[in-house]
């Protein structure tokens, strides 16, 4: 992992620790160091574990402790936006610390309520998406065997997948025309 250091010359009156872990950098203008823009570093292990959950779970590797502290604020969280960051956060600190993930769920009944809970959106919405699909896939196999294997026509297959699947004549042709286009 590499290691960054901060030079002593970087850190000026105008180049702050705002908060522990929290370093800002040639702030108005200044172009101490060689920066040509305004710069925000985060020491992660600097962070408060109340105030920056978020942001310390995204180190590798992260802590037990911090991901069950997010976890439990995460579950307060109702607003769209704020499902969205949870969202985010956890899929980056997941893809990070896999193996930590898969030992916390194993080991405590918190985690994997919480991260379904959290996540249910888009677990519906992924399982809905794969419904269509393979809903998509079946029906268009079955216009192949009408057409390939049973030599109907593209008005007596529309008619019987419309019957078979309760749809309206319209949605069946839909299905029907783009088997012709593959």
């Amino acid at each position: 992992m590499k290691r960054w250091k901060i030079q002593s010359s970087c850190i000026s009156q105008k180049n702050t620790e705002r908060y522990p872990g929290v370093y800002y950098l040639g702030q108005s203008g200044n172009r101490e160091g060689g920066l040509l823009f305004p710069t925000q570093i985060i020491v992660t292990d600097r962070l408060s574990r109340e105030t920056h959950s978020g942001l310390r779970i995204l180190r590798r590797p992260a802590d037990r402790e911090d991901i069950l502290r997010f976890l439990t604020e995460a579950r307060q969280k109702s607003e769209p936006g704020d499902t969205a960051n949870v969202n985010a956060i956890l899929s980056a600190s997941v893809a990070a610390n896999v193996d930590l993930y898969a030992r916390i769920r194993r080991e405590s009944d918190m985690l994997y309520p919480a991260l379904r809970e959290l996540m249910w959106e888009d677990l519906v919405k992924s399982r809905e998406e794969g419904r269509e699909e393979g809903f998509e896939k079946g029906v268009s196999g079955l216009v192949c065997v009408y057409r390939d294997e049973m030599g109907l026509d593209d008005a007596s297959i529309t008619d019987r997948i419309a019957r078979r699947y309760h749809l309206t004549n319209e949605q069946a042709a839909h299905y029907v025309r783009a088997q012709q286009t593959q």
